[in-house]
């Protein structure tokens, strides 16, 4: 009917409320309904997933960048990881982890250092032996 109200019907539509209080009537005008439907909801779904995977994206990366620093401390540091809880949650709390990640974090380094003392063990082992036919040197 005039062109406030069909502007209103464009942000009413685009915006996906749809009130119904003005509607197109011929099959050009809801064609055009259509369309600018469709377009309402890219509009507003395409930025909302772009933003919301960004911020996903920054999260996880700060959570990696804390646990790699928690790592780092673990190592670096000279106190026993089974018998020193205490450093541990010190560690943990300065840097606001929660305690299943440090735990977990904690387990790795373990199994890691486990890992290297066995490997240590048979070069050790294997320097001792001829590597031909197994007789101590």
């Amino acid at each position: 009917e005039s062109i406030p109200k069909a502007m209103w019907w464009a942000v009413v539509t685009l915006t996906t409320v749809g009130y119904g209080d003005v509607t197109p009537i011929t099959n050009a005008g809801k064609i055009l309904g259509a369309v600018i439907t469709i377009l309402g909801v890219g509009l507003a779904a395409l930025p909302a997933g772009i933003l919301a995977t960004g911020l996903a994206d920054e999260l996880a990366q700060r959570r990696e960048e804390l646990e790699q620093h928690f790592r780092e401390q673990l190592i670096d540091s000279d106190f026993d990881l089974v018998q020193n809880q205490m450093m541990i949650d010190k560690i943990r709390r300065k840097l606001g982890l929660d305690k299943e990640q440090a735990q977990n974090i904690v387990l790795q380094v373990l199994r890691e250092q486990a890992l290297e003392r066995r490997e240590k063990a048979v070069e050790v082992r294997q320097k001792n032996f001829c590597p031909h036919c197994g007789e101590p040197l």
